[in-house]
Parts: C-alpha cells; structure tokens; sequence
C-alpha cells in the first residue's frame, strides 16, 4: 500500500513544515501583507540612502549604470528600468556580467546571492564601483559595496520573495530617477491603498478570484507582457512556479515567434495533454493589431482541438476594458508594481488550490512534494 503523500491534507503539510523548519510555518499571506507597512516606509527610509550616493562624485561622473541580479532581483532591475526609459542603463544577469558602465548597482535581497557577490568581486577587480541593493545589512554585498541603499524589510521566510522584491523596485525606481536628473514623487496613503485592494479582491467575484478560477486547471502557464510588464510577467511567473510547482514561464509578448508560439503550437504538450493558459498584460504596445491579433486568432484556431489553451486578457486600472480580468490599479502610482502585488496573491491562492502551503521554509525545497 503506497504512503499517504504529505500533500493530501493541510494538518499533515503543516506539521511536516514544523518538524522540518523548527516549528515556523511560513507566513506567506503575512509578507505579502506586509507590504502595506514596508511601502509607505520605503519613501521616508530611501532617499536619504539615495541622496548619499548622488552626492558621490564617481555617481555623478558616470554616464551609464550597470544593473545585475538574479531571479526576482533581476525581475526588479527590468521593471524599473524600463518603466524610467530616459535613464541610460544596463540590465545583466548576475551570471553573465560584462562591464559597460564604470558604476554597478548590484541586487540581492539576502546579500549573499552567490552569481551576484562573484560579479561584484569581478566588477571591483576592475575598477567598477559598486551600489549594494540589499535587505541584509553586513551580508558580502553590504561589505563589498561602495555604497549601500538598506531595503529594512522584515525577515522573509518564504522561499518566494514578496515585499522585498517590490521595495527593490520602489529603491531603483528612485534611484533611476535621480540619475535621470528627475525627483521621484512620493505616494502618500499607499498603505491604506494596498489595504484596501487586499479586502476587495478577497472577495467571491473579484478580479483576482476570477484569475485563479481560470488558472487552476492550467498545468502550465506562459505569462507575456512588454516594456515594464516583460519583468511583471517574468516575475509573476517566477511566484506561481514558486508556491505552486506548476510549470509557468514569463515571456516577452512581442516575441511571439520565438516563444509562446514553440509552447501553445508544441505536438509534444498537445500529444500529453497538458492543460494550458496564456495569461496577456496588455498595454498601449500589446493594443496593437499584430500582437494582440495574433493570440487572439491562435486561439480561436487551437479551440476544440488537442493544441487548446485558455486565453486571459488581463488589463489594469479603470481605464481597461473589453478584457477578461482586470486588476485593480493603486490609484496613478506604479501600475506595474499593483500587477506584482496581485500576482503573488493569485500565486498564493493557487497554491492552497493546488493542496500547498504556500512559501515553504527556506530550509526546504521550492515546494514540498515528500510522501
């Protein structure tokens, strides 16, 4: 007789997790939550941070910035960076830096990312100063770094990063704007604003509850977006892969031949029957006859037959419509980072679905699939 699996019932998960961990269950839902504390926060702790570093004369020299990260670090770069399209940067993967600018800003929320702290190390050997962006003061990045803006963000236990991926994004968001040459302008009542989109979409009905209904049967979920929403997407992704162990991958949506087309088109998923969604953020690029066209008319081609998928238009704020979901934005401020917000409670939500507690412990595998 087979063993019963740990993932069959939420008291067996819940005290396998606290054997395991020590007796602490991630708070998944709790971070994310926390968020509504951290981001008000954010706009009074980090640009004094910022401020110092403008000041650096080798801040000011500099024409170009690096920026290097890995996972939802390097998520955070994208997002930030092509949201402030008249700051001149690079964004690179950790594990493939190559010198362009003479400053890096280097991403880690731990400070210990090993890819991170090795392109630091080879940044330095070269001259290269260094902005450490981390949560963990005295980790190697805070020691290693030229300069340092502190996230101060409570201790994550969940594996999937929630509230110190987002302040990331606010702090270069500041950042950028500064070496724009521009001010950042501030969000007051942002709190009360995420407050507000957590009660709402906990609702029957929501939004985010009608996301999850037409993600829960997908075993695999591509996530396409462009500009900013290429790293919404990716990251978005990366949470629902995190917490659920479903398969989900973030693409760039106008790289459709390349991409989502191998995937939805793909013999092999059809032949196994794997049941797939396409979640689109769309923005004024997405619009487009040519992109939008193309998913729309690939699945009324698909439908009915062994290559169907579920098309989800998503659009954000009052303004979208004609659209299968749309999310609440956060009033004018950082539609991009509302969409992030959501996503990890979606993630979240999928993975109780799916039978999961969600983030589990840092000393365990993304998810726990034991029997």
């Amino acid at each position: 007789m087979p063993q019963q699996s740990v993932l069959s019932k939420v008291d067996n998960i819940s005290s396998f997790l606290a054997d395991t961990a020590g007796g602490r269950i991630p708070d998944m839902f709790g971070e994310i939550q926390s968020q509504t504390q951290v981001w008000p926060d954010a706009f009074e702790r980090i640009p004094p941070q910022i401020e110092e570093i403008v000041n650096q004369e080798w801040f000011r020299l500099a024409s170009s910035l690096d920026i290097v990260g890995i996972g939802s670090s390097e998520n955070a770069a994208w997002i930030a960076a092509l949201g402030i399209s008249s700051a001149r940067v690079c964004v690179q993967p950790s594990t493939s830096y190559h010198p362009v600018s003479d400053v890096m800003v280097a991403i880690s929320q731990s400070g210990e990312s090993t890819d991170t702290i090795e392109a630091v190390e080879y940044g330095k050997q070269r001259g290269i100063h260094v902005i450490g962006v981390t949560a963990a003061a005295n980790s190697a990045l805070y020691r290693l770094a030229d300069a340092t803006i502190l996230l101060d963000v409570p201790r994550e236990n969940a594996i999937a990063a929630t509230v110190s991926m987002t302040t990331t994004v606010l702090a270069l968001q500041m950042l950028l704007a500064r070496f724009a040459g521009t001010e950042y302008e501030s969000r007051q009542g942002i709190g009360d604003e995420l407050q507000s989109l957590i009660a709402s979409q906990s609702e029957r009905g929501s939004a985010l509850h009608s996301l999850r209904l037409l993600l829960e049967p997908a075993q695999y979920i591509a996530v396409l977006g462009d500009g900013p929403y290429v790293g919404v997407a990716r990251e978005v992704a990366l949470k629902i892969r995190e917490t659920t162990g479903v398969i989900a991958e973030g693409m760039n949506a106008r790289e459709y031949r390349h991409g989502p087309m191998e995937v939805l088109a793909s013999p092999r998923l059809a032949a196994t029957g794997v049941r797939r969604a396409l979640i689109l953020f769309e923005s004024e690029l997405v619009k487009a006859e040519a992109v939008l066209g193309f998913y729309g008319g690939l699945e009324r081609k698909y439908r009915g037959t062994p290559y169907e998928f579920t098309l989800i238009r998503v659009g954000v704020g009052r303004a979208a419509t004609g659209h299968d979901v749309v999310l609440p934005g956060v009033g004018a401020f950082n539609p991009n980072l509302a969409v992030v917000f959501c996503g990890q409670l979606v993630a979240y939500e999928l993975a109780l679905r799916h039978g999961i507690v969600p983030g589990t412990s840092e000393v365990l595998s993304k998810v726990v699939v034991g029997t």
